[in-house]
């Protein structure tokens, strides 16, 4: 059986607890582990604020006119008083951002061919029910990378979403997988027993 030394973490970014943006576990035996988004931005913004005015005017519709870490907006006074006092970014739909998940990881270099990379995907809920998507779902950290890791976010819903300081917005998943040169095991591949790409119909 492959020894697969574990990889260390360093936060480099302040948060409301010491470790705060290190990856967690929500349960023990999870394979995700949940990563937070530090911001630093004044989440009231004219852009915020024009909404919220829109909002006064035509209160009522089909659908929550904005998304708040997932909660459409109600009450506006209080929402507005809340929103003063925090950081964060808004995302209309369409856009993207990229923003820092306040912690750097050294993944252990393996005995080729095996290497250690670290993923970043969406959650389930934000991802496939609010529709607020990691863009390269998913971000590869490789075991050379020390710099600061982040994530790529894209609002693919219609409505507005604010996304706040330390929301949990993705997962990191650590895997052991193969990496070599393709190029030097080159050969006859032949005839499989099954049909090419699509040839399931399903």
């Amino acid at each position: 059986m492959l020894e697969v030394p574990l990889p260390v973490f360093e936060q480099c970014r302040p948060g409301s607890a010491p470790d705060v943006f290190i990856p967690q576990r929500a349960h023990e035996g999870d394979a995700g582990h949940d990563v937070r988004v530090y911001i630093d931005q004044p989440a009231w913004t004219p852009a915020v604020e024009e909404l919220f005015s829109r909002y006064r005017i035509v209160p009522e519709g089909p659908a929550p006119k904005l998304l708040v870490n997932r909660e459409p907006v109600a009450q506006l006074e209080l929402w507005e008083k809340r929103l003063r006092d925090a950081y964060g970014v808004l995302l209309l739909p369409g856009q993207g951002t990229t923003l820092p998940l306040g912690f750097k990881v050294a993944l252990p270099e393996l005995s080729p061919p095996w290497a250690m990379t670290m993923k970043i995907v969406g959650r389930s809920g934000w991802a496939g029910v609010d529709r607020l998507c990691v863009a390269n779902a998913p971000g590869i950290v490789d075991c050379r990378y020390r710099e600061e890791v982040m994530i790529s976010l894209e609002n693919r819903s219609p409505v507005p979403q604010l996304i706040l300081n330390e929301a949990r917005v993705g997962q990191a998943l650590f895997e052991v997988v193969l990496s070599f040169d393709p190029r030097q095991r080159q050969g006859r591949v032949g005839a499989g027993g099954r049909g090419g790409h699509g040839s399931t119909g399903v």
